[in-house]
C-alpha cells in the first residue's frame, strides 16, 4: 500500500452506478469533517495506492451500469481529529447529487 505516515481515515465502501450507459469515474469530491469542524479532502497518493493494492475501484475507471464494485477512500487528518462525518456525492454525477452526510 505504499509507505505513508501521518493520521488516516480509510473508508471502504460498495458502489453501484444507476445510470443506463458505461461512464467513468473521474475522481472523489468526497470530504471528511472532524468533530471540530475541520474540513479534509481526499489524499489522491494513499487512496491510489490502497485502491490498487485492495483491487477497488480507482480513478478514471470505468464502471458500468447495475455492477457493484468495491472502492476505498483515504483522508489524511489531523492528528487530534476524532469523531468524523463523510459527506458524500455521487461518484459519477457530484455536481446534480444530493450530498448525503455519513456518521463515521
Amino acid at each position: 500500500m505504499g509507505n505513508y505516515e501521518g493520521d488516516f481515515v480509510v473508508v471502504e465502501f460498495d458502489y453501484t452506478y444507476k445510470g443506463t450507459e458505461p461512464a467513468t469515474f473521474q475522481g472523489f469530491t468526497w470530504k471528511v469533517e472532524d468533530g471540530n469542524h475541520r474540513i479534509y479532502n481526499y489524499a489522491f497518493e494513499p487512496t491510489l495506492a490502497y485502491t490498487l493494492g485492495e483491487r477497488r475501484l480507482s480513478e478514471y475507471e470505468k464502471v458500468n451500469p447495475g455492477v457493484e464494485q468495491a472502492g476505498a477512500v483515504v483522508f489524511e487528518v489531523a492528528p487530534d481529529a476524532n469523531d468524523f462525518t463523510l459527506h458524500v456525492k455521487d461518484l459519477i454525477r457530484p455536481r446534480t447529487s444530493k450530498k448525503v452526510d455519513v456518521p463515521l
